[in-house]
């Protein structure tokens, strides 16, 4: 496959990835915000093809705090999304 080729086959998935994300609001109409977040990080860690995906919104209104860890080589991550949160955390 040419350059040009693997070029456009890049930004149609770039698009894809960007209507897939459109979306998601009109699913979480009915959902809890802890499956929200799930959602979008899962979405954002396949789009980005990341090692490791971690989230966690500021809201004080929500007690405990939600907090998600994802990592695709690491499925053990996301049971201590609390330990990586130490880590990156301000």
């Amino acid at each position: 496959m040419d350059e040009t080729a693997i070029e456009i086959r890049r930004l149609q998935d770039c698009i894809s990835g960007l209507m897939s994300l459109l979306a998601l609001p009109s699913l979480w109409d009915t959902r809890d915000p802890m499956s929200i977040l799930r959602t979008l990080l899962d979405m954002l860690a396949r789009m980005l093809d990341l090692d490791l995906a971690y989230a966690r919104p500021d809201d004080a209104a929500v007690v405990p705090a939600l907090e998600l860890a994802r990592s695709e080589y690491q499925p053990h991550v996301a049971r201590r999304a609390n330990e990586v949160g130490a880590v990156v955390g301000p």
